[in-house]
């Protein structure tokens, strides 16, 4: 005889913690980073008119799945929690040491779950999760300067998102993932941007002037990362540094020494700067050639950084070479702000 589902409706809002299990932070980091997430969830939850005492929480040791009865509208979940929580992040992570800071990627989401007597299951929490491991939110998060990146179910955006100005769909920017069993589409964005900027970003800027509002357009072929950061803000063209380090940084990580790496790396990069690479035969030529043109393009050298974690991951070359970038980029070092 077949069980019966008794299914429930919820919101779901999914936190993780970039670089919990970073190797700098020993256990009292994790314990004020676990401190300072919880505090500032519940600080953003009540800013937010959203009642924390009637959802369920569930700790997850490097984050939190919390799923808010269907009586609270989504609209509080989209258009004022972000910004409520990227304000708590950045209360909590002023003047404490970095590894003690937090920064989270944010799923949103809702649908049918089920219970039984070891817990919660559902096909929609499980679908949660796959947003929250998107390949482009952590990509994104680990190039932006502010301390949340939000990731937004299809379904989520297309019947709340779209329709509430307060949630700011145009500073929104769709993505294509596939992590484990799962492919499909997303929304990503990086809170504190106000409607103000984004119009003036989208006037100034051709790949966002040239496109529809996200709300009206499918995908566009340019990288939905790097137009959330378009979105975020505007950095210098040519930054005003020397490239030897950054130079010296890359031909550390060991893929980037070898020929054949350096190839795959070019392959991954937008074309026209691929195409305008010089090359040179001797190893420290071409990568020299390889950070001067991405120099000379708007977030290039940040697109250059993304694939460089893509294909190498996580290790102390790549860490260093975070270090570097940030250093050429004028912004804060990793060690000062995405460990934490």
């Amino acid at each position: 005889m077949e069980n019966h589902l008794d299914a429930h409706y919820v919101s779901m809002v999914l936190v993780d913690v970039e670089r919990f299990g970073d190797p700098t932070r020993m256990d009292n980091h994790h314990l004020s980073v676990r401190s300072g997430v919880y505090s500032a969830l519940t600080s953003a939850f009540t800013a937010s008119d959203i009642p924390w005492e009637d959802c369920d929480v569930a700790d997850l040791g490097d984050g939190v799945m919390i799923l808010v009865p269907p009586m609270v509208s989504k609209s509080r979940l989209v258009a004022r929690l972000p910004e409520h929580l990227v304000d708590a992040l950045d209360r909590h992570n002023r003047d404490i040491e970095p590894p003690s800071r937090a920064r989270l990627r944010l799923a949103l989401h809702a649908g049918e779950i089920h219970r039984d007597e070891h817990g919660i299951t559902g096909d929609a929490l499980n679908f949660g999760f796959r947003l929250l491991d998107a390949p482009a939110a952590k990509r994104a998060l680990a190039l932006a300067a502010v301390n949340l990146v939000v990731i937004v179910s299809e379904e989520l955006y297309r019947s709340v998102v779209r329709h509430d100005p307060a949630a700011q769909p145009d500073t929104y920017r769709r993505i294509d993932f596939q992590t484990k069993e799962t492919s499909a589409s997303a929304w990503i964005r990086l809170p504190g941007d106000t409607h103000e900027r984004a119009a003036t970003l989208a006037s100034a800027t051709p790949m966002l002037a040239e496109s529809a509002p996200p709300s009206t357009v499918e995908p566009e072929p340019e990288d939905p990362v790097r137009q959330v950061l378009v979105a975020q803000r505007r950095l210098p063209r040519k930054p005003q540094v020397g490239l030897t380090a950054l130079v010296d940084a890359l031909l550390a990580v060991p893929f980037v020494a070898s020929e054949s790496g350096r190839r795959l790396l070019l392959d991954n990069l937008r074309a026209e700067v691929a195409n305008a690479v010089a090359y040179h035969p001797q190893a420290r030529l071409h990568v020299f050639s390889l950070v001067n043109t991405c120099a000379c393009y708007d977030y290039g050298i940040e697109e250059l950084l993304g694939t460089v974690h893509e294909l190498e991951g996580e290790s102390p070359a790549v860490r260093a070479l975070d270090a570097t970038v940030a250093a050429l980029l004028e912004r804060p070092a990793p060690g000062d702000r995405s460990l934490g």
